[in-house]
């Protein structure tokens, strides 16, 4: 993952105000910039049953899209998902509460959330659909 720039601001509701480092990703304008090119993929636009796998810096996901309109998911992979599990493909950002809903993007960390865990991925370093053959002749 690239270095972040710092964005310098200042606090203000102190009686002296001090200077603060933001990294510019983390503000709404800096994330924006940050992912404008960056190569990755909407889940909302893909058809049902589209099987993606994700590779992160740590982990290899299998994701199928269950609905695509609702982010909704099966995903199976590394110590959080060791089975098939649904839940929602929420987005993916630097890992705070920015995010591109929706969206997986390389050099970001996904966000899936379960019922009862939400999940922050290592950075994505690649991904890719994948094809799968249907049975039997339609």
């Amino acid at each position: 993952m690239e270095k972040p720039q710092a964005l310098t601001t200042t606090h203000i509701g102190t009686a002296d105000a001090k200077q603060l480092l933001v990294p510019s990703y983390c503000t709404l304008t800096g994330f924006t910039d940050s992912i404008v090119d960056r190569r990755g993929l909407h889940v909302g636009k893909l058809e049902a049953l589209t099987r993606i796998e994700v590779k992160t810096r740590n982990t290899l996901y299998q994701i199928t899209v269950l609905e695509p309109k609702h982010w909704k998911i099966v995903v199976h992979g590394g110590r959080f998902f060791p089975a098939e599990t649904i839940g929602y493909l929420c987005g993916s950002g630097y890992g705070g509460t920015l995010i591109k809903v929706a969206w997986i993007g390389i050099g970001l960390c996904c966000e899936i959330s379960t019922e009862s865990l939400r999940v922050v991925t290592s950075p994505v370093v690649d991904f890719r659909t994948v094809e799968q053959d249907l049975p039997g002749p339609f």
